[in-house]
């Protein structure tokens, strides 16, 4: 309803609806994640201004804050919350595979490869982001990409070439970050 970006809780009452973000269109391309005290955080995207938001609950109410605003971007997004609470976010950013993660100094951008959407972001157990996403090549068509950080910095690999791969594609750590 009006394009807003709504939080939907059930409790033994039933289901509760709060307005988070409002104005024009936002709220696309979500993801959300509950921290150790049950708070609610939302990475999404805003239509109207082409920008990534990130929204978070705390005792004070929500917070919404522009993570990345240059040109397009912020389609796709996912999002996971490091154990220090911290958010880890990865999107699409004007046809580049982007992450943003936020510290104890501030949010911090990168752009990780050429082309990239439809992310799935896990944490492994040290901390380091590892991404599958949909990647375009010209010659072989879509595939399925993986990117993962450690010590050494980040590394891309092609999981699978050819034909019409990497749609929606949804990542989860087992033991020993694999």
């Amino acid at each position: 309803t009006n394009n807003d970006l709504k939080y939907a809780t059930q409790d033994a009452g039933g289901w509760h609806l709060q307005t988070v973000d409002s104005g024009n269109a936002v709220g696309g391309f979500t993801s959300l994640e509950l921290d150790g005290e049950g708070y609610a955080h939302i990475s999404y995207y805003d239509y109207t201004n082409g920008d990534l938001k990130y929204a978070f609950q705390d005792a004070g109410g929500w917070r919404l804050l522009t993570v990345d605003s240059s040109d397009s971007v912020g389609r796709y997004t996912s999002l996971a919350l490091d154990q220090g609470g911290y958010a880890h976010i990865s999107y699409e950013g004007q046809w580049n595979l982007k992450y943003a993660f936020e510290d104890a100094g501030g949010w911090h951008l990168a752009a990780l490869d050429t082309y990239g959407s439809d992310t799935s972001l896990a944490l492994d157990g040290a901390g380091y982001p590892h991404i599958s996403y949909r990647y375009y090549d010209p010659v072989l068509s879509y595939m399925l990409k993986y990117a993962y950080q450690d010590a050494a910095g980040w590394h891309l690999q092609t999981a699978i070439s050819g034909g019409n791969l990497g749609r929606f594609s949804s990542l989860a750590l087992a033991p020993g970050g694999f």
